[in-house]
């Protein structure tokens, strides 16, 4: 979709106002392109299973304060409303990726600990904001619901703290084939949910 800009307010000359702090061209811009923006979040996180509900508005917010902050650096060299569409659609496929990457880490992250005992290990700090935790918990909830049964009672053991010893006295099986069955699991879902 291309904006009409009118011959008084054309794209480079809102760019330019922009870049020297004039707050009418910066409001100008985000009226243009804004709902395209706020398509993209939503049509981005749906996919992402994220509930867009609950962390548009913050993303919205970080993708425009980004663009104004590189605008003013003179990151960008945009000529077209396309251009400037194309780099708001790539500044927002990228903030959810990494909404994504951040979510799932969390899930990542227990498979590679070199402790047996997790339960063991400090907590740390929760210092996301209440979307990113809806969010993760979301995102916490599509990964389960990809497991198998026994994928799931595998993650859940190793959570609770179990070693791959215990596990496999209780499942006879061997440690190794658990540990990579498991491994192998996480890794296709990821793939899966493309993160």
């Amino acid at each position: 979709m291309v904006f009409e800009v009118n011959h008084s307010d054309d794209l480079s000359h809102l760019l330019y106002r922009s870049r020297l702090g004039d707050e009418a061209a910066s409001t100008k811009l985000v009226e243009l392109y804004g709902p395209h923006v706020r398509r993209v979040i939503k049509s981005r996180m749906r996919k992402a299973h994220l509930d867009w509900r609950n962390d548009s508005m913050d993303l919205w917010q970080t993708i425009f304060a980004n663009f104004f902050r590189g605008l003013k650096l003179g990151q960008y060299e945009l000529n077209a409303p396309t251009q400037l569409l194309g780099l708001l659609t790539t500044m927002t496929s990228n903030a959810i990726i990494d909404m994504q990457r951040a979510t799932l880490a969390v899930c990542r992250d227990v498979r590679r600990l070199a402790t047996d005992d997790v339960m063991s290990l400090p907590l740390a700090a929760d210092d996301s904001t209440p979307s990113e935790r809806v969010a993760r918990e979301e995102l916490t909830l599509e990964f389960e619901r990809r497991m198998s049964p026994d994928e799931l009672y595998l993650a859940k053991q190793r959570l609770e703290g179990r070693s791959w010893i215990e596990l496999s006295r209780i499942l006879n099986e061997e440690p190794e084939t658990l540990r990579r069955r498991l491994d192998r699991s996480i890794d296709r879902v990821v793939r899966e949910l493309g993160l």
